[in-house]
């Protein structure tokens, strides 16, 4: 295999196997998603007191559906070498990060951890890809949540900085060596542990996507934080006109 910036070229066709390995995962995960509607309203519906020890399986099994979803995401997003196209250029960042908040709080009540927002500043559009900004702050937090220690939180917020909005998802799991941070977001090495704490592997190599999905959108992923307090930041250009 050749090998470019994020590791190791796929063999002709592989990128199209994946997408059909995509393709042929999201039909029995949509049958799930169904079965598990359908349950969840009978269950809502029925007479009497709600089976607690129910309603939680019925949450944790949706919550898992929302790990599959994403999982299935990536692999798509890496069979297009992160251009998922589709969408025109033009996201709304504070609904962005609403909108992922929202998708990530069965993951958070799995975790046991508190999903915050903070910095609710309003701004315009800015010129990227929506489907893609999802996507990006989707496996930041989903990152986030994984390494957060049960009882804290984890935050999602904007900032302003000169020239451009930052997007970032803090969290106490404890910040990246800064010697590490340009491997935790390459293409994992083969002797390189499935869940290597420091560099906050697991879970689909979410940093990785998040990073392979940014390049190929034009937009910056950094790394920072010290000690316990992690950040994962998102740079966008500032919004249009």
């Amino acid at each position: 295999m050749r090998v470019n910036d994020h590791g190791p070229e796929e063999p002709r066709g592989l990128a199209a196997l994946m997408r059909l390995f995509a393709h042929d995962l999201r039909n029995p995960l949509s049958a799930l998603v169904t079965n598990l509607g359908f349950a969840r309203r009978l269950v809502d519906k029925g007479e009497g007191e709600p089976d607690p020890e129910l309603d939680e399986v019925l949450a944790d099994s949706e919550g898992a559906c929302e790990v599959l979803r994403l999982l299935v995401t990536n692999l798509e997003a890496l069979a297009r070498h992160g251009d998922l196209g589709g969408d025109e250029l033009g996201a709304a960042p504070m609904q962005v990060l609403e909108e992922v908040a929202a998708s990530c709080r069965s993951r958070a009540r799995m975790a046991e951890v508190e999903l915050a927002m903070e910095g609710a500043e309003a701004v315009g559009r800015v010129p990227v890809s929506r489907r893609a900004l999802a996507l990006i702050l989707e496996n930041l937090a989903t990152n986030a949540l994984q390494h957060a220690p049960r009882g804290s939180r984890v935050t999602l917020g904007m900032r302003r900085a000169p020239e451009r909005v930052e997007l970032v998802v803090i969290d106490r799991g404890g910040a990246i060596p800064e010697a590490l941070r340009e491997g935790a977001t390459g293409f994992p090495s083969e002797g390189s542990s499935a869940r290597d704490a420091k560099l906050r592997r697991g879970r689909g190599a979410s940093l990785f996507v998040a990073k392979v999905v940014a390049d190929a959108n034009g937009l910056g992923l950094a790394i920072a934080g010290e000690g316990d307090r992690s950040e994962l930041v998102v740079s966008l250009p500032c919004p249009r006109g």
